[in-house]
């Protein structure tokens, strides 16, 4: 009786113990990748192909010190497309995550990433009590061409959820690349042949 009693203090002491180690990942996230627009480049001369230019907006509030920075894009005819990166954080010497809400006036230094470098401005950052650094980084697929009857393109931020955000919600965006003219010719086409 005795034993069974101190094998469940031991076993409560050890579960206290494994909860009071979690890892700062399980805590609240202090970084936010957004997908805010995706910029299109239509090319009709070049056997009418289009470019993605997603435009991604990343808030850091005192959170990792590199992580991944994947952005993928889903097109059907020819299926997922990820670029591959990583974003490393140069920020030793930085003032703005200890601003006060009122005042983001700190200064906040550069992040790389496969693209190069990226200056960051202090700002609210939108999902905590507090200031941080706000990035704004520009990535590039390279051109498809455009299949016909294929008008919808998705593209997804961080898509195997390998950084924990402060909001999951914003990672994703469909956007539909309308009709190229010579597509809308051939639509205009079929459809007469049906009237």
């Amino acid at each position: 009786m005795k034993r069974s009693t101190n094998l469940k203090r031991l076993a409560l002491a050890g579960l206290a113990a494994c909860l009071s180690a979690t890892p700062a990942a399980a805590q609240d996230p202090l970084v936010d990748l957004e997908l805010s627009d995706i910029q299109v480049e239509i090319f009709e001369d070049r056997s009418e192909t289009f470019q993605l230019r997603p435009v991604v907006t990343l808030r850091n509030a005192g959170g990792l010190a590199s992580h991944a920075f994947d952005v993928a894009m889903y097109y059907v005819p020819f299926g997922l497309t990820i670029l591959h990166d990583t974003v490393t954080y140069v920020q030793d010497n930085n003032d703005c995550w200890q601003q006060p809400i009122s005042d983001c006036g700190g200064g906040c230094l550069d992040i790389y990433t496969g693209l190069g470098w990226f200056d960051g401005f202090c700002a609210s950052s939108g999902f905590l009590l507090n200031c941080g650094c706000l990035y704004v980084i520009n990535k590039e697929f390279e051109p498809v061409p455009y299949s016909l009857g294929y008008t919808t393109v998705t593209v997804t931020v961080d898509p195997y959820n390998l950084v924990p955000e402060a909001d999951e919600t914003n990672n994703q965006m469909t956007i539909d690349l309308g009709a190229i003219p010579n597509d809308a010719a051939a639509w205009g086409a079929i459809k007469s042949m049906y009237r």
